[in-house]
Order: structure tokens, then sequence, then C-alpha cells
């Protein structure tokens, strides 16, 4: 009787290596902290991506309430997202730039721009309808997340 458990295949595979990266995008992204005005305390916004596609934009101001819309994303290639709030049907397709730029006190920032913002009297850059560049300190990208 043949018997298969007895058989060596002479075929090595190669080493399955794991490597644990983290999208460039996930964490919390927030506009003017190039500036060191202290304005982005009184009023701004942000977007959080998170590991499993969800996500989240909040905007605040002093003298108004503040409010959060949940949305979802996933990445089409290496510079282009697709994005959508929870109650739009259709998809936005964000082809963005990212930069390492001088913040304040000697920082650095990552720098995030929508490639087809068009640009207005509010700026020349944007991203995903919001007028200005949004930001991420350097030290908190990757695994080291804020």
């Amino acid at each position: 009787m043949f018997n298969l458990f007895k058989r060596r295949s002479k075929i090595k595979l190669p080493a399955i290596k794991t490597v644990n990266t983290v999208d460039v995008l996930v964490g919390l992204w927030e506009n003017e902290l190039d500036d060191s005005s202290g304005l982005h305390a009184i009023w701004g916004w942000s977007f959080r991506f998170e590991e499993d596609g969800t996500g989240m934009y909040h905007y605040w101001t002093e003298n108004e309430l503040t409010y959060q819309i949940p949305f979802s994303w996933t990445r089409h290639n290496q510079n282009t997202i697709m994005t959508k709030y929870r109650d739009d049907s259709n998809w936005s397709v964000i082809e963005y730039t990212l930069q390492i730029v001088d913040g304040p006190y000697d920082s650095k920032l990552l720098k995030l721009t929508d490639n087809n913002y068009i640009p207005n009297d509010l700026g020349n850059e944007g991203f995903w309808n919001c007028f200005g560049a949004i930001f991420k300190n350097v030290s908190n990208c990757g695994n080291n997340r804020t």
C-alpha cells in the first residue's frame, strides 16, 4: 500500500516573512499645525484614519458646537484613496501628495494635500473639500500614532 504521509517533497518553499506595516495615512491629521499662531485651539478640523477603513472628520470652533462625521476609506494605490462619508452614496477618489515640511519649534510635519483640489479664495491647496493642507507630526507616523 502506498503511504502518502511518508513521502517527502524535495521542493523547498521560501520562508514566509511577516512585515508589520501601518498605512502612513492611519492616525490623526489636523489643519494648520504648521502655524504656531494658536488659532488651531480656537477653530479647526481634523481627519482620523483608522486601520480598519473607518474614520472620523471633526470640526470645532470656540463659539459653536463641534461636530463629527464618520467616513470610510480604502486604499486604491500608492497615492490614491477612495473616501465616502457615512451618508454619501458615491465614493470620492483622492489622489494625494505627501511632503515632509518644517513645523513650529524645529518640528517636522507630514503634509497631506489633495492633488485635485481647485484653488479658491480660501486657499491654494486643500484636502477632501476642505481648504488648506492637513498635517501629522512626523514622530506620529507608522506604529507610533496619535
